[in-house]
């Protein structure tokens, strides 16, 4: 048993053409209505019959659903592929930032370095000009 809202969704119409069909098809279709909460709701019987005055053939809905089926299938290979693809990104950055790191350090190096020498070179510089030989 189903609302007649959720038949309405479950057969892509409005609610109105299901309360219109259910008065099309009364007095055959009313021991499948039940009247429950203030709410119709109707047995698969009821359903059935709505389903074939409209022309809705239930093959249609499940090539729908194979249709969706293989879609939602095609999406989740996508999603994988693209996911691998983030890992192997990821993968390059951290390479990326081991190079610029290690990069980095050999740059501080050769600056001490080059700071060392240069004031080497000017308390040379210094010895010579001042004439400390």
């Amino acid at each position: 048993m189903k609302k007649v809202k959720d038949v309405a969704a479950e057969l892509e119409v409005t609610r109105q053409t299901i309360y219109n069909h259910i008065e099309k098809l009364s007095p055959e279709i009313d021991r499948f209505i039940k009247q429950i909460d203030k709410a119709k709701v109707i047995e698969e019987p009821g359903i059935e019959m709505i389903r074939d005055n409209l022309g809705i053939d239930k093959q249609f809905d499940s090539s729908k659903v194979d249709v969706l089926k293989k879609e939602n299938e095609m999406l989740r290979e996508q999603l994988e592929y693209l996911k691998e693809q983030i890992d192997r990104k990821d993968a390059r950055l951290d390479n990326y930032q081991y190079l610029m790191r290690s990069k980095d350090e050999e740059i501080r190096q050769i600056r001490g370095e080059v700071q060392e020498q240069q004031q080497g070179l000017l308390a040379k510089i210094k010895k010579y000009f001042t004439g400390q030989n």
